[in-house]
């Protein structure tokens, strides 16, 4: 599915679409089941690099500035919507997210 649209983005992250569906492991669960910890960091990591693409299309649909979308330049703009937000979940990091955008168009 295509993001056309911030509401696409943030219904899609609202939804628990990058959220694993695997069990969460205790500390003591992942020492007694390494198998299932290495499965379980390996899909949060799939999910958050689908989110990081998803959150980069939405900003080049947004921007159209190819500068922003560069490697350097857009990680720093989601690891700033990351770091202000992530603890609320993935809703919160493209409220955040679609802050900065706005910010950056006033000065476009």
């Amino acid at each position: 599915m295509a993001i056309y649209s911030y509401i696409d983005l943030y219904n899609r992250a609202a939804s628990g679409y990058y959220d694993t569906h695997l069990c969460w492991l205790t500390r003591a669960e992942r020492r007694k089941h390494p198998k299932l910890a290495i499965s379980y960091d390996a899909d949060e990591r799939r999910l958050k690099e689908l989110f990081r693409a998803d959150c980069r299309d939405y900003v080049a649909m947004v921007l159209e500035d190819p500068f922003i979308l560069q490697d350097d330049p857009f990680q720093a703009l989601f690891d700033m919507a990351w770091e202000q937000s992530h603890a609320q979940g993935y809703a919160a990091v493209v409220v955040g997210l679609e802050d900065l955008v706005a910010l950056i168009q006033l000065f476009m």
